[in-house]
């Protein structure tokens, strides 16, 4: 038997940064839906995927001062931080471009999240701060991940070879250590694996240029290994 979920009325005002993005667009649409709430997006460009009843703010959350002006006009009790570079395979870059791509993810997932914890909890009004951060965290890319949890560590390099997922990992790091450091902001960091669903410019597009190209007709060992995947509708009801 089928059931509904029907996420909880909220009445207060919640931030959602990198509200314009594939993950973020969704979860204001989620929450204009049953609501009654304040719902605002901080992003850098606020020009697409905008939704009715959502106020937009253009920012950069490496910046203190435009961080803090949009946080004294919400006046969020609730921040969901989803802002993030999409990710690319370092493999195929060049030295160029891998050392830019490392620059920023660098600046954005440590730099705009140290600053985004920061001024969430120098303005006081935060009771909730929920962060966006990856399975690949603890994993090296080599390794089978059979029954993982969050007991598992945290890896940092060398041990971890994608140099994104260690930003996330120092991200999640910062977020976490925030618990209840700022008076009674709570923190949560949540790891989604390889997110797909309506509006996916990543994962589902490379799996349909893959079988456009024919590079599906073969297989590595058994065909027996799983892959964990995240639909989108799921990890906006936190699912």
């Amino acid at each position: 038997m089928s059931t509904t979920h029907t996420p909880p009325k909220i009445s207060t005002s919640v931030l959602v940064i990198g509200g314009c993005g594939f993950l973020g667009h969704h979860i204001v649409s989620q929450l204009l839906e049953p609501s009654t709430a304040q719902i605002s997006v901080l992003d850098l460009r606020t020009t697409k995927n905008r939704l009715q009843g959502a106020t937009y703010y253009d920012a950069d959350i490496t910046s203190p001062d435009t961080v803090r002006d949009v946080l004294q006009k919400v006046k969020p009790q609730i921040i969901i931080h989803t802002a993030s570079p999409t990710q690319v395979q370092e493999g195929a870059q060049t030295a160029a471009q891998k050392k830019k791509a490392r620059q920023m993810y660098y600046k954005v997932n440590v730099e705009g999240t140290r600053n985004l914890i920061e001024q969430a909890g120098e303005i006081g009004c935060v009771k909730a701060f929920v962060f966006t951060s990856s399975a690949s965290v603890i994993h090296d890319t080599v390794s089978d991940l059979i029954n993982a949890d969050e007991r598992w560590p945290v890896l940092r390099a060398p041990l971890q070879r994608e140099y994104y997922s260690e930003t996330k990992g120092i991200a999640e790091e910062i977020v976490l250590a925030a618990n209840r450091k700022y008076a009674d902001m709570l923190t949560i960091a949540l790891r989604p694996a390889g997110i797909f669903g309506e509006g996916d410019m990543q994962f589902t597009p490379n799996l349909l240029q893959a079988l456009a190209k024919g590079q599906t007709k073969f297989q590595l060992g058994e065909n027996e290994n799983l892959f964990d995947c995240t639909e989108r509708e799921g990890k906006e009801k936190g699912q």
